[in-house]
Parts: C-alpha cells; sequence; structure tokens
C-alpha cells in the first residue's frame, strides 16, 4: 500500500517492539488492516483469531497453517496456546474491543486481554494506532478509501506492568480491575494524541 502511494505509514518507538518478547500486544481497532500493519511490524507475532475464520471455507486452511490461537477453544486449552506462545518468546496481538471502533462511539473493552494477562502472569504492551482520514473503519465498506493517500500512525507505548493485579486470590475481580483501568487508559492517551496533533 505504501509503494502504491495508498498509505503512509508512521512509527513512534518501534524500537520497543523490536526489543519485545512474550508480551501481550493490545491495541485500539480503528481499522480493517490493523492486523496486518502489527502483523508486517512484529517478527514474533501471535494472533488470537475468532472462530468463525476457522469455519470459513477460503481462510481456514491459511488460519490454521499460520498457528494462530482460535478464541472459541476450551478455556484450558485457550490458556495453554497462549503460555507456550509466550515460552516460545512470541507476541501475542489482542484487540480488548473485539472488534473495530466505530467512529464517535465510546469504546467498550471485553475481558478477553486481562483474563489472557492475569492467568498467564504476562504484562502488556499497548499500542495507539491512528487513520488519519478515516479509512476502512467499521462503518465503511472496504473499498471507500480516501482520495488522497492516507496516514496510518503507529504509537508504541511503555510496557505495562500487571504485577499490581495479581495481589488478590479472586481473578475475576482483577480481570475486571484491568480492563476498567486499560480502557481509561487508552481513553486518556488517544484523547491526548488527537488533541496535540
Amino acid at each position: 500500500m505504501q509503494l502504491l502511494g495508498i498509505m503512509t505509514l508512521e512509527i513512534e518507538n518501534g524500537e520497543q517492539l523490536k526489543a519485545s518478547k512474550g508480551n501481550i500486544v493490545i491495541a485500539n481497532h480503528p481499522s480493517l488492516i490493523d492486523v496486518v500493519v502489527l502483523i508486517s511490524i512484529i517478527e514474533n507475532a501471535d494472533c488470537v483469531v475468532k472462530a468463525d475464520l476457522f469455519k470459513n471455507p477460503f481462510l481456514k486452511g491459511v488460519v490454521k497453517n499460520t498457528g494462530y490461537i482460535n478464541n472459541e477453544a476450551d478455556p484450558d486449552k485457550f490458556m495453554l496456546d497462549c503460555t507456550t506462545s509466550f515460552n516460545d518468546g512470541n507476541n501475542l496481538i489482542v484487540f480488548p474491543e473485539g472488534t473495530r471502533t466505530t467512529p464517535g462511539e465510546a469504546m467498550q473493552f471485553k475481558r478477553g486481554a486481562a483474563n489472557i494477562a492475569l492467568r498467564t502472569k504476562t504484562d502488556v504492551m499497548p499500542i495507539l494506532l491512528f487513520v488519519t482520514p478515516t479509512t476502512l473503519s467499521k462503518e465503511l465498506a472496504w473499498y471507500q478509501v480516501p482520495k488522497s493517500r492516507f496516514t496510518f500512525k503507529l504509537v508504541v507505548k511503555p510496557k505495562m506492568s500487571i504485577q499490581e493485579y495479581l495481589t488478590t486470590d479472586v481473578v475475576s475481580n482483577s480481570v475486571r480491575e484491568l480492563t476498567r483501568d486499560l480502557l481509561k487508559y487508552y481513553n486518556k492517551e488517544l484523547s491526548f494524541h488527537e488533541r496535540v496533533n
């Protein structure tokens, strides 16, 4: 897309991604190509994939061959697959929203990312994604692209330790708390970034 002049890619703090091993990489989800861009930048990337893709006649072969993790697997197997991925030095890409953001609507985070982090005792690396002008978002068809080149900006933030959330015996309470704090963090960071740019 860059070679064709459709997109400009900007990366801030990309060196942190290169040094990252065995972390959960989370990001907001403004466009259809978010995962493609992240996989192209993170050398040791692994993904949690919707179960529907494993059933899709056109994509199931590709998805199975990548070794990506099925999000509807048995919970114990799912966590074991995540742990194995981290132990192999992979970074697991997760979009806490579970689907693309609808522009103008408040973000809602599901508990999946926090669940994985706390049950596997794995730190979180947050990434902020910005697509300007809005392109390939949820309310637009894939062929509705802007007339001029769009900018895809990726901002890698410092890794977040989950240690403080491991001090309680009730994991479900910690998962809720971490999910709430991650959403608060994203709302603050995205709002600040949009104000200064």
